[in-house]
Order: C-alpha cells, then sequence, then structure tokens
C-alpha cells in the first residue's frame, strides 16, 4: 500500500517505533477512560444488536469530541471545583 522509504516508520527492533507506538496507545487509552467517564450508557455491556453497538459507540466518540473541542468538563471535575 505505501511504498518503504526512510521517511516511513515500520515496526521492528526500533526503540523510536515502539515509543510513539506506546504512546499513542496511552493516548487513546486516556480518551476511552475520559469518554467511559463521560457517558453511562458505557459503564455496563452494551445490551442490544450488535450492528447497533457501532453507531452507539461512534454517536458517544463524537459527542466526546465535542466536548473536548469547546473544554465543557466532565461532571464530577465541576462538583469537586465548587467542593474547593
Amino acid at each position: 500500500a505505501f511504498v518503504c522509504t526512510r521517511s516511513m516508520m515500520t515496526p521492528g527492533n526500533d526503540s523510536d517505533f515502539n515509543y510513539f507506538l506506546s504512546e499513542l496507545r496511552v493516548n487513546s487509552e486516556c480518551a476511552f477512560g475520559e469518554m467511559i467517564r463521560r457517558w453511562g450508557i458505557l459503564w455496563r455491556p452494551l445490551e442490544m444488536h450488535f450492528l447497533r453497538r457501532a453507531h452507539v459507540i461512534a454517536c458517544c466518540i463524537r459527542l466526546h469530541n465535542f466536548c473536548v473541542d469547546r473544554r465543557l468538563l466532565i461532571e464530577e471535575e465541576l462538583m469537586a471545583d465548587e467542593d474547593e
């Protein structure tokens, strides 16, 4: 699909590739953790038709991105700020 050039990172024994891959994985896991905290539908297993799950998850991701773009806080963070 892509021509292997010097500027393309590929897996292997290259520690730089492994570092960047690990960094991306950690960021993705943090985003999913925030999304799960924000949307109650994700607090338990999705008990719905299998094909519908992808639409529900995609909707949660879009809503999460909307909130992040507008810097909307998660309710727990708002409550903690009020306590201080």
